[in-house]
């Protein structure tokens, strides 16, 4: 189901909504084809692949074959988490932390930043799927304890209905 999805980022898929708890019980994690480097001062800089213009471009214009996007120290906190092993919730705590804002404003800030990153197709978010006799919230607790968080679970590619 993983191999599926990475080759979704950057697609919208349609009709498909996810509310904020499920946003906030989200996995997010970086999509594979984008290189991450590490900078002076422990930021970090990201080397995404482009596309290959058609032969008339190529031939007109000398495009470039990556694009750079450089993360400032938020960023590269939140950026260095998005490993599939902290949900969603657990970065806005962290930031809370880390940077002495609150919950509120720690989610605000992380919610856009993780739709601008999830429109551009640099991050997915896996969803853990519910059983059949449980409640989504019953399966999360279950998992958490259990530590099967990705298992039975999709991944969205856009942060669509997070209303965090």
């Amino acid at each position: 189901m993983l191999l599926i999805s990475i080759m979704r980022f950057g697609r919208k898929r349609e009709g498909q909504e996810i509310d904020r708890s499920q946003f906030l019980s989200s996995y997010p994690v970086k999509n594979p084809v984008v290189i991450t480097r590490s900078e002076e001062g422990g930021l970090v800089k990201l080397e995404v692949p482009m596309q290959k213009p058609s032969r008339w471009v190529s031939l007109l214009f000398s495009p470039p074959d990556k694009k750079i996007i450089k993360l400032d120290a938020l960023g590269t906190f939140v950026w260095q988490r998005c490993d599939g092993a902290h949900t969603v919730q657990n970065i806005i705590d962290d930031i809370s932390s880390q940077y002495k804002l609150t919950k509120a404003e720690a989610a605000v800030s992380l919610s856009e930043f993780m739709k601008d990153l999830a429109k551009k197709g640099l991050i997915a978010f896996i969803i853990a799927g519910t059983a059949s006799g449980q409640s989504a919230g019953e399966k999360g607790v279950n998992e958490k304890a259990q530590g099967e968080k990705a298992e039975g679970g999709e991944a969205v590619s856009a942060g669509e209905g997070s209303g965090a």
